[in-house]
């Protein structure tokens, strides 16, 4: 399974990003597939990104991209085994909130099988052990 996300996505419909180019072909690629997966964190921080300017393009973006057919939209599984042991994490070694974001995600890619995440910053992915990601714009 493939997932890709919401800065390679925000770079695919903000037309003055200097990766627009290439995350929009990413997607338009993407798209076909019936191996992506997108968690709904992910949308969250899209429309957050997009409401800043635009909250109707933000739902036109989230529900077009919900409403692909090929792609499956997943949540994590057992939200509070999973943020307790995330917190712990948080408690024993102070973790920005980027780092907590970053590890609810990298949770729920692997309980849905993600062995490959387009992201725009593919060394805090790698720093906190997650091999499958992936630099979008290489």
């Amino acid at each position: 399974m493939t997932s890709i996300d919401a800065g390679v996505l925000y770079a695919a419909v903000n037309r003055t990003s200097p990766n627009f180019a290439k995350a929009r072909a990413l997607i338009e690629e993407l798209s076909r597939s019936m191996e992506v997966v997108i968690t709904e964190q992910t949308l969250i921080a899209l429309y957050s990104a997009i409401a800043r300017k635009s909250p109707d393009d933000a739902s036109r973006v989230i529900r077009y991209l919900r409403g692909n057919p090929n792609w499956r939209i997943v949540d994590t599984q057992s939200s509070r085994v999973l943020m307790n042991g995330i917190w712990q994490s948080v408690f024993a070694h102070g973790e920005d909130f980027a780092s907590i974001r970053r590890r609810r995600l990298v949770q729920t890619l692997r309980q849905n099988g993600v062995s490959c995440f387009y992201t725009d910053e593919p060394d805090a992915y790698l720093a906190i052990g997650f091999e499958a990601a992936v630099p979008a714009f290489a």
